[in-house]
């Protein structure tokens, strides 16, 4: 079957189970990267306007590019729950879209009715795609994250205590090639690619052939020239595992430690800090001062992180009196909302609708209403049947985008998909009728 980038239509949902089963299963067969050229020496090779690769993964270049700029957002106190509540603070959901393993689709289009839809897009303000390699995301992906007003970033998912060398073959050579090519071609590949940011797992150690400081220099000198090479948008997160000379360890908070990795050289090396999970009230404050030293900076840059694969607690009420953002990652393969979409059923229709009741307990409330007023407790969820979680909408304030520059001439708009269906039409007439994907047909 043909290989299909957008599919620019509406389709139904409410239909039988019996029709997922008219659906042949198949591989994955978008080439992601070369089978012959590894991604460090495609990266030194490219420049703007040629295909990344040069054999068969060439011709899904399209898959991977952007062609939507991230949209403003507003806010408007007046209209949110807690018109107090600061809109300073903000999310970074460092979980992966889709599935990674065994060949997954991840957020590709593709012929699979149970794929990820996520839609709590106005809590999150940099979604962090740990399914996502170093330096490549499905260009459908950051297209429906930009057009809400959210950032993306790849990631360098580094093994635990690993040591990466300039010859590895792996993140480490890649690493060298980003750094030999300097700030403003990697800037340019983001741009042409439409990806805002890069990411680190950074609980390893800088080895052989490369330097913390030339790491450094990288990312400080992206944030000073992101600018003036027209892309204002650029982000890193940064994992506070690593010490400010290269090696792994850092601690949990912002610190004196591992300072050169929120900022250096005058420059900011990541605006997306993300703390280790062992905070508490100290490690915030720590955190806080620490960022608010350096001239400019906001603490809000630094994030709360909370591990939502392997902890049941996280210390909301110390965060609640921090000017520290919230920051979620888990896991490695699934996010943990997608995982647990078949706590009610195993049907894909079933699990798309318990999937986004959970979307909606965890991000609103076990209410499924954020006026609720629950209390702020030291715990995490992720289930349908979770009854006193206070969601993240207590701490986050809604957000939406501007489709022009007149908020009062802005129009409804409405959709009655989320990204995938088991037909499509057009004008009227059924065009396809097996199931498919495509997360950034909504909008």
């Amino acid at each position: 079957m043909g290989k299909i980038r957008h599919y620019y239509v509406g389709a139904c949902l409410l239909v039988s189970s019996a029709a997922f089963a008219q659906v042949p299963s198949h591989s994955m067969y978008v080439n992601e990267s070369s089978k012959s050229v590894p991604f460090y020496e495609a990266y030194s090779n490219w420049q703007p306007g040629t295909p990344l690769f040069s054999d068969a993964a060439a011709e899904d270049e399209e898959f991977f590019i952007s062609r939507v700029k991230p949209k403003e957002r507003f806010i408007n106190s007046a209209t949110q729950v807690d018109p107090e509540m600061t809109p300073d603070r903000k999310l970074i959901w460092w979980c992966p879209i889709g599935t990674a393993d065994g060949g997954g689709w991840k957020s590709l289009p593709s012929y699979f009715f149970d794929s990820e839809v996520f839609s709590m897009w106005s809590y999150v303000d940099i979604y962090g795609n740990w399914t996502a390699p170093m330096i490549r995301m499905a260009g459908a992906f950051t297209d429906i994250c930009h057009k809400n007003g959210v950032r993306t970033s790849t990631l360098a998912s580094v093994p635990w205590a690993s040591t990466v060398t300039a010859t590895d073959g792996g993140h480490g050579q890649t690493m060298k090639a980003m750094i030999d090519g300097g700030a403003d071609k990697l800037l340019k590949f983001l741009r042409y690619y439409g990806i805002d940011g890069i990411g680190y797992n950074s609980e390893f150690s800088i080895g052989s052939g490369l330097s913390a400081d030339g790491l450094k220099t990288l990312l400080s000198q992206c944030f000073a020239k992101r600018e003036a090479a027209k892309w204002p948008y650029f982000t890193n997160a940064w994992y506070s595992l690593m010490t400010s000379g290269g090696t792994v360890g850092g601690g949990d908070a912002l610190s004196s430690s591992n300072q050169d990795w929120f900022h250096w050289n005058g420059n900011p090396t990541s605006d997306a800090y993300f703390m280790n999970y062992n905070w508490g009230a100290s490690g915030l404050s720590t955190s806080q001062s620490t960022a608010k030293s350096f001239a400019g900076r906001s603490s809000y840059d630094v994030y709360g992180g909370m591990d939502f694969q392997g902890r049941s607690v996280a210390d909301w009420v110390a965060l609640k009196n921090a000017e520290i953002s919230v920051g979620i990652w888990g896991a490695h393969n699934m996010n943990m909302i997608f995982e647990g979409r078949g706590e009610l059923g195993s049907s894909p229709l079933t699990k798309q609708k318990t999937y986004q009741l959970i979307s909606e307990n965890v991000f609103t409330g076990s209410t499924y209403n954020p006026v609720n007023d629950l209390k702020i407790q030291n715990i995490l969820r992720h289930s349908t049947t979770a009854t006193d979680f206070h969601g993240f909408s207590k701490f986050i304030t809604a957000r939406s985008v501007l489709a022009s520059d007149d908020l009062a001439a802005e129009p409804f708009v409405t959709y009655f998909n989320l990204g995938n269906g088991t037909f499509f039409n057009v004008k009227g007439e059924t065009t396809f009728k097996n199931e498919w994907y495509n997360i950034d047909a909504p909008i």
